[in-house]
Formats: C-alpha cells, structure tokens, sequence
C-alpha cells in the first residue's frame, strides 16, 4: 500500500476520528507542486472547491511538476472528493520564480482544523535555475528562497494566532527547516522535512537551530539521496518504498503505508550508503570557493548549451561534459588546478572505477603542465 491506497482507506475518516500524522503531512506538501494561479490567492478556498476549479481550469493537462501526472491527478480527486480533506481551507498561495537570480519558490497554508494549519513549502521543479539554487546551499547561506519562507512562515504567524506545522519535500523541507530555527516561534509544534537535504555544520550548530531540534523530525526512502545531502541531526525515520529507483523513491506517493502510517525501513539501501557517503565526503573535501566556483561554472555551462530542464541535460551529458571540460581548460592555472582537484576528489569519494580515476589524474596532469608551459612562454 502506498498513499494513494492510503488516501482512498483513510479518507473515510475525519481528522477527530483519526489525527493527523506523517502521510497527512506529506499530502499537505503534494497539493504545493499544483498551480494554483488564479484559483488560490488571500481568501480561504476549500479544498473540494478549488480542486473541481482547478480540473476546470487545467483538464487533462499535467497536474504536477514532478512527472507523475497521473498519480498527482488521482491524488487530488480523491482528496478533494474525501471527507478527511474536502473541507480543508487553503490560502495564500504563493509562486515566484525568477531566472536571473537563481530562485524557485512555492507556498501555501492550510487550514486542516479550527486551530491548526500546515504551512507548506514547495519542493524543487525541473528547471535548471531551481536546481542551481539548491546546489548554491552547499556554499550559501541563505539562499533567496530561504529567505521567502522565513518571510512566508512570519507573515503567516502574524495572521493566525494558534499552533502551526511547518513542512516541505525536497528543497521544500529544507526550507521548511530554515524557517522554523530563524523564526523560533513557540507556536511551531512540528517541523516536517520529507526528503529534504540538511545544511552545512556551520549552520546546524547554532543555538537557535539546537532549540528546535526536538520539533524537527525527517522522513526518507530507503533509496534516499537528496534527502541525506549535508549536515542534519533531525530525527530521521527511513521508509519503505514500492518505487524503482532513486527518482521514483524521491516521490512520497511510493512510500509504503501500514494501518495509516509509514512503513518503517531498517536502514538505507547499500547503493544509497555509497552514494552518499561519496557525495558528502566530495562535499567535505572541498572549500566554500571550490563548491561556489565548480557550482557556477557548471550552470554557466548550462545555459550557454541552453538547457532549461533537468531533461534537457539528461539528455545532452556527454555534450555537457566535454563543454564543462573545456570550459575549465581555458582558465587560469589556478582555477584549473582547483577545478581538476575537484574532480579527483569526487573520483577519490565515489570509489569509481581504476579506468575513471586514472583518467582524472591524467587530467589534473595536463592542467598542470599547460600552467607551466603558459608560464614558460610568458616568460
């Protein structure tokens, strides 16, 4: 069973009848990923309202950002034709993406009972610039959109005098995290982050995010890779999973639910250990320069190519990377130096193959040895 079952057995029942718990929670951050434009704005819709407006509005176009059209549809029809949901009032939604500075960023706040709400932070799409933005928070804190939500979360306490959750997948529920520790208010009684990646050691040792600590708790697949990204002490519960594969594990509607909760794992899956510990010792590795120059270099090399999407670089690799390398080729020495001992570096961590790391030292050579000859010809 998996949250669509879970929707369709527990959808019977009230929030009275049966509290909200972690899969409630991970459907809040769903209806975030649908455009709501023109149908949500300041006043409080229900949610069986905006739902039939919203089928109206869109047809039998893609519901979601993720791909997974046809479960975000069956998703939001059976929600908003529920009795535990139909009623639920959603407000304030907000969309602002912007290329030029890097930013992606969604919100809504709904009203599940008289006195909660779940305010709910959107996760990141297939453009390249969200995808940026994500990758700026290994060297950047706080990015742009860190900084909407902690705007969001305030503006949002200011207008409702009771308790709040506070939530988010993905990107989502990091910023769901950032805002919840700079706001510090009393009357967040849950920090939901549902596969979201954590933040630098800098960051997690402040004292304001060691205060709310014990509100913060993260769920992940068995097969997470986004959500183990950097530094996070939260609370981590690792789920089940009947999706293939990384990406569609990144999905909250394949995680395994039992008697309306999430089937628990005993551990991560042995590909996602690997990849972790490689991509979080990369990590390590490396200098807050080396991280914001590989970072921008690579996006720089994005959009002279002029991908726009995820797709567009799945697509294109192996033009991407022979445009990235030459891009660094043509540098100054000491950026190409930094560049191709970054690139060893992530060789070193992943444990690739003899064939790879042998090539990528090769490289760091070369680079090296067209330095010296720059400078011996300058001379």
């Amino acid at each position: 069973m998996n949250a669509i079952d879970y929707i369709v057995n527990y959808g019977v029942y009230t929030f009275e009848q049966k509290p909200f718990n972690e899969v409630d929670n991970t459907l809040m951050c769903q209806l975030t990923y649908l455009d709501w434009r023109g149908i949500i704005a300041g006043k409080p819709v229900r949610l069986q309202e905006a739902g039939e407006e919203f089928f109206r509005v869109h047809g039998e176009e893609q519901v979601g950002e993720d791909g997974n059209a046809e479960d975000d549809r069956l998703a939001l029809a059976l929600m908003y034709n529920s009795r535990r949901y139909r009623d639920m009032e959603l407000m304030d939604y907000v969309d602002d993406d912007d290329w030029e500075s890097e930013k992606q960023f969604g919100a809504l706040t709904i009203q599940i009972s008289r006195n909660m709400r779940y305010i709910a932070f959107e996760g990141t799409d297939s453009m390249i610039y969200s995808w940026k933005e994500d990758f700026n928070m290994a060297y950047m804190v706080p990015v742009p959109s860190q900084k909407l939500a902690l705007e969001y979360l305030n503006s949002q306490l200011r207008k409702h005098r009771g308790s709040v959750m506070v939530g988010g997948h993905s990107k989502g529920g990091n910023l769901a995290v950032y805002a919840a520790v700079e706001s510090g208010s009393d009357r967040i009684i849950r920090v939901y982050n549902n596969d979201g990646p954590g933040f630098a050691e800098s960051y997690t040792s402040k004292p304001q995010y060691k205060k709310m600590l014990s509100r913060m708790i993260t769920y992940l697949p068995h097969s997470s890779v986004i959500g183990t990204l950097m530094n996070s002490d939260i609370e981590r519960i690792i789920v089940r999973s009947d999706g293939h594969g990384l990406v569609q594990q990144h999905d909250f509607l394949t995680w395994e639910t039992r008697d309306g909760h999430f089937v628990h794992a005993a551990g991560f899956s042995d590909f996602s250990r690997f990849i972790n510990e490689s991509m979080n010792g990369w990590f390590r590795d490396l200098s807050l320069e080396e991280k914001a120059i590989f970072i921008n270099t690579s996006y720089d090399t994005m959009r002279e190519l002029g991908f726009n999407t995820v797709s567009d670089l799945d697509r294109k690799k192996a033009e991407f990377l022979v445009r990235l390398v030459r891009k660094f080729m043509s540098q100054d020495k000491g950026t190409k130096s930094l560049m191709a001992q970054t690139l060893v570096s992530l060789i070193k961590n992943s444990g690739m193959s003899f064939v790879n790391a042998f090539f990528l030292l090769r490289l760091n050579h070369a680079v090296q040895s067209s330095g010296e000859d720059k400078t011996r010809s300058q001379k």
